[in-house]
This record gives C-alpha cells, sequence and structure tokens, in this order.
C-alpha cells in the first residue's frame, strides 16, 4: 500500500498543483521517514492513507467518480473507524467545492454503495457487542498491564480509575 500511497500523492498533487509539485510531493511523500517505517510494519496506517488518498482523489476527479470515491472510503473506515474524520472532511469539500452542479440524486449510488460495504461490519458489532459503532479501541490505552490483554472481558470502570490511580492497588481503594 505504500508504493500505491507514493503514486496517489503524484497524481492527486499534479492534478491540483502541477506536475513538478507532484513529483515533489511524491518524492517528500517516498523519503518520509515515518511512512518508511509505518510500510514496514503491520500496521493499519498506510492501508488508512491509500485508502483516504484514493476517496479523496476520485472526489476531487467529479461526480461520475463519486462511487469509487465511495468504495475507497467504506475500505478505509473498515480499515479503521478514525479515517471516517477524513472522510467527513473529503465530503464536505466536495459539497462546496461542486455545491452548484452536484443534485441530491448524483448521491444516491456513492451512499448506497457505502451503506453495503459497512452493513455488514455494522450488523455484526450489534449483534456481538450490542453497539453498531463497538470497537476494542478505546480500551486499549487504560490496560494497566498485557496481562489483560489475555482475557476476554473488556476492563470496568474500576479498572481504569485503577489505571490512573496506581495500578491493582488504585483498584481495591476504588472498590
Amino acid at each position: 500500500f505504500g508504493v500505491f500511497s507514493v503514486a496517489l500523492v503524484f497524481s492527486f498533487s499534479s492534478k491540483l498543483f502541477g506536475k513538478k509539485a507532484g513529483y515533489i510531493a511524491a518524492w517528500l511523500a517516498a523519503l518520509n521517514f515515518f511512512f518508511i517505517k509505518r510500510s514496514l510494519e503491520l500496521e493499519p496506517r498506510v492501508m488508512i492513507a491509500y485508502f483516504v488518498l484514493a476517496a479523496a482523489y476520485f472526489a476531487q476527479k467529479g461526480r461520475d467518480y463519486l462511487p469509487y470515491a465511495a468504495l475507497a472510503g467504506s475500505f478505509a473506515v473498515l480499515t479503521h473507524y478514525s479515517s471516517g474524520i477524513f472522510l467527513a472532511a473529503i465530503a464536505s469539500y466536495y459539497l462546496w467545492e461542486f455545491r452548484k452542479s452536484v443534485k441530491p440524486r448524483h448521491l444516491v449510488l456513492p451512499l448506497a454503495l457505502f451503506a453495503a460495504l459497512m452493513a455488514p461490519w455494522l450488523v455484526r458489532n450489534f449483534v456481538v457487542f450490542g453497539n453498531p459503532l463497538y470497537s476494542t479501541a478505546k480500551y486499549v490505552m487504560y490496560l494497566p498491564s498485557t496481562d489483560d490483554l489475555q482475557t476476554l472481558e473488556p476492563p470496568t470502570p474500576s479498572s481504569y480509575i485503577g489505571a490512573l490511580g496506581g495500578g491493582y492497588a488504585g483498584v481495591a481503594k476504588a472498590a
């Protein structure tokens, strides 16, 4: 995904600012230490960057490419839900930039495609966890020890207090 992200940076920058700026942006992305490091690790950040860049690229191309933007956007959200913030910004830009030419009927297919791709994940989370937007990521920051990763039970409010108040001794004081 890293190589394809650099290619998307080039295409997107070239279209917006010219070919010279596209080459400079692509080189800066390709030589960025953070980007290289994340590309070599098994983390979703580079994949998210690729899908968000693809969504922005297709949205910027115009309404004929909106289904592709919706497809890339749904893959970005399915990779990590936090990419929805970037997609909201892209959608706001698109609606503002093309406000005179876009009609509600132009948005039906992209929104339906996005909803169809997101529905299985939302339904699964609702069935399994009782919340369609459930994420275990909110618990990771507050784990007092890595032993807690081995349990299937999510942390309780008292374990949050314990983690902030000095480990398990804080849990005993809070309880």
